[in-house]
């Protein structure tokens, strides 16, 4: 009967059981813990640029409702136009508007005439 032997040589796979091992919480040989496995990341240069925060509302949620009830005191036709405004925003109060909502909402009651 015949024998077969066969050899296969992956340089991978060393390190591949040594990141599972690592990973299980299995311990490194020493010549594992001498080389390393990735290049460090590169350091950055000057100073760390800040997160990007959101801009503040333009219009407070006091001055829209007082814009809004001027505007339907000064023209009750505006009424309908108002309701709608609120309804596309998914509110039926200024006072449910969120902070990220003010601005446009009070853009566009602007637009229809309000004074901000």
């Amino acid at each position: 009967m015949a024998e077969l032997n066969i050899t296969i040589h992956i340089p991978e796979l060393g390190e591949l059981a040594a990141a599972l091992r690592l990973r299980s919480g299995g311990e490194q040989t020493a010549a594992q813990m001498t080389e390393p496995s990735a290049p460090p990341a590169p350091a950055t240069v000057g100073q760390a640029q800040p997160a990007p925060t959101a801009e503040p509302p333009k219009y407070t949620q006091s001055a829209i409702s007082l814009a809004g009830a001027a505007l339907i005191r000064e023209d009750p036709a505006a009424m309908p136009r108002v309701q709608a405004l609120l309804k596309k925003y998914g509110v039926e109060t200024t006072s449910a508007l969120t902070a990220e909502q003010l601005t446009p909402f009070g853009d566009e009651l602007v637009a229809l005439g309000a004074k901000l």
